[in-house]
């Protein structure tokens, strides 16, 4: 059984079992009929640009697999652990980096669990956070939360201070 559902225009999610133990979720971009995302085009004999588009739309498909994500996993069946969150904080903090670099950083990954592409000052911070297991290597630069700070992030994310609610099944 397969199950498509439209994102936005030329962005499908397509979510099928790939075996009997694996569930394969795809986010297909038809570039023909949606490419604002790289500039209106989809043709060029430069790599570079090529490679470029590859890498946004890349970005672009886990912005939006994360978007979907907050509906197939409840919030409550994630555990939250006291410990786990002393570490996820602590390892923000033992960066020596600049502060604006930790709170961007942050908000992004409290808002959408992962963060893909690595530039500029962030760089420093995003490796440091994998060498320390707060986040897990991807595909094309994109890092995604270790499963044991989950719960941390949900908790976070659906705090009063980032716009949530604290009551039990509201976002």
């Amino acid at each position: 059984m397969v199950v498509t559902k439209p994102l936005i225009k030329g962005v499908t999610l397509v979510v099928y079992a790939k075996t009997s133990a694996r569930i394969r979720f795809e986010v297909r971009h038809n570039l023909s009929t949606h490419s604002s995302h790289i500039g209106g085009t989809h043709t060029s004999e430069d790599l570079n640009q090529i490679i470029s588009w590859l890498e946004q739309t890349t970005t672009h498909a886990a912005e939006q697999l994360n978007k979907q994500r907050q509906y197939l996993i409840p919030a409550q069946s994630r555990p939250f652990r006291l410990s786990d969150a002393a570490d996820f904080f602590e390892a923000f903090a033992a960066w020596e980096g600049d502060a604006g670099t930790k709170e961007r950083v942050m908000s992004l990954i409290i808002s959408l669990g992962s963060y893909a592409g690595i530039s500029g000052p962030d760089a420093g911070l995003i490796e440091h956070l994998v060498r320390r297991g707060v986040l897990t290597s991807g595909a094309w630069g994109a890092r995604s939360v270790h499963s044991r700070f989950s719960g941390v992030i949900n908790q976070l994310r659906h705090s009063p201070a980032m716009g949530g609610s604290t009551q039990p099944g509201r976002p």
